[in-house]
């Protein structure tokens, strides 16, 4: 099972990492929160259309769970958040062994919602900033 949320800490507090795709944390926004761990991809403020007022603001997966959360802003103000599944059936006929391994990461999981949640509320209480720097 390949896990993308390692237990490294992807930030420290005050620092600005550098974002998903390389580029530097945008000079205008505070620095990130500190996270626990680390993200794939992770922040991102990246739009993809010209002509879709949206920003993909933070993105991460936990592949032991089969789970992604994404983080978007829109121009008018609007935060959308979402938790899904990555696939409709994520363990069929496990081992009892299986189940174990599973029932192990569930500390992960909770460390991986609860930076998640972090991201969302340092979201919400930016927005503003993060519209008027990066849309």
């Amino acid at each position: 099972m390949t896990t993308t949320v390692t237990t490294t800490a992807a930030t420290t507090a005050g620092t600005r990492p550098a974002l998903a795709d390389g580029r530097p944390w945008p000079d205008l926004l505070p620095p990130p929160p500190r996270l626990q761990l680390s993200h794939t991809p992770g922040w991102r403020f990246e739009t993809f259309d010209m002509h879709d007022p949206s920003l993909v603001v933070f993105d991460s997966e936990s592949d032991a769970f089969g789970l992604s959360f994404s983080l978007d802003v829109f121009s008018d103000g609007t935060l959308s958040n979402g938790l899904s599944p990555d696939g409709c059936e994520m363990y069929a006929d496990m081992t009892p062994d299986e189940l174990a391994d599973l029932a192990n990461e569930t500390d992960r999981l909770q460390t991986w919602l609860d930076d998640c949640a972090e991201a969302l509320d340092w979201t919400r209480r930016h927005i503003k900033e993060i519209i008027g720097t990066c849309l």
